[in-house]
């Protein structure tokens, strides 16, 4: 069984089991792990544990259609492409992401430019 501990914030040092294979965290008590902090947008990071690519791609994808706007979810999802061997697609979300702000992204675009 996996745990999540949670660093920071009035719920810092909580320790939350997760028990499915795969749980969103989020300020909505419809997530598995609700965690109702202003800094926890309403479906805040989904936790997979184990290689189940496909389905967390799918979750950012839905995800990204509410908050097209969100750089660091074609961050996420982009990272999600890499671990299943999508670089196209993981370069890709990280353009996106950049030019949505994302400074990290903007780093990472950097790096793959270089290897390329």
């Amino acid at each position: 069984m996996a745990e999540l501990f949670v660093v920071d914030g009035r719920f810092g040092g909580t320790v939350f089991l997760l028990s499915g294979e795969q749980s969103v965290v989020g300020r909505s008590p419809e997530c598995e792990v609700s965690i109702s902090e202003p800094w926890v947008s309403s479906r805040h990071a989904l936790l997979a544990q184990r290689g189940d690519w496909d389905g967390v791609i799918q979750r950012w994808t839905r995800y990204l259609e509410l908050e097209p706007l969100n750089g660091q979810a074609y961050l996420e999802r982009g990272g999600a492409y890499r671990h299943k061997g999508g670089q196209q697609s993981a370069i890709a979300d990280a353009r996106k992401a950049c030019e949505l702000g994302n400074r990290d992204a903007c780093g990472i675009i950097g790096d793959a430019t270089a290897r390329q």
